[in-house]
């Protein structure tokens, strides 16, 4: 799919069934850049297509402009980051005294971990909880396994 996924490697399999999925589009040029690091606006993204591709509830919007970096948002980020902010994924991070969107920083393994944890609990469970489908009468925390997941995450770097 991507000229820079090569074959066979731990990743291969996972970057190829987003990209044939809608979760993911690359950066441009037929290149995904498998060993660059994830902004905080491109995971916003990636959790905003997957969800969409759940057929989960992705209308929510969030008013951006009380973030003083908001006009820094990619426009193609735009709506996904809004959602995602909404949706209380994304809250900001505190630098310098105050809070930011900081939409090209690089997302720390401790901040992807809070918010596939949000989004677990607020888009996931919101799912289920509110879906026809899976009737339930109170709030879903996340699968343990989940959690001791996210808490993996932040510990150790990428498989070997």
């Amino acid at each position: 799919t991507f000229t820079d996924v090569p074959g066979g490697q731990w990743f291969t399999d996972a970057v190829t069934w987003a990209a044939e999925n809608g979760v993911v589009s690359g950066i441009g040029g037929g290149c995904f850049a498998p060993n660059s690091d994830v902004t905080r606006e491109q995971t916003a993204v990636i959790l905003f297509n997957y969800a969409h591709s759940r057929g989960y509830d992705v209308g929510a919007r969030a008013d951006l402009s009380a973030f003083p970096d908001a006009g820094s948002v990619s426009g193609w980020a735009q709506d996904a980051l809004s959602w995602a902010n909404a949706a209380g994924l994304i809250n900001g991070t505190v630098y310098g005294g105050r809070t930011i969107l900081d939409p090209q920083g690089s997302a720390s393994r401790a901040q992807v971990a809070m918010i596939l944890m949000n989004y677990v609990e607020h888009v996931v469970n919101a799912q289920i909880l509110f879906s026809k489908q899976y009737p339930l009468r109170g709030r879903r925390q996340p699968p343990a396994l989940f959690r001791i997941c996210c808490c993996v995450l932040v510990a150790i770097g990428p498989p070997a």
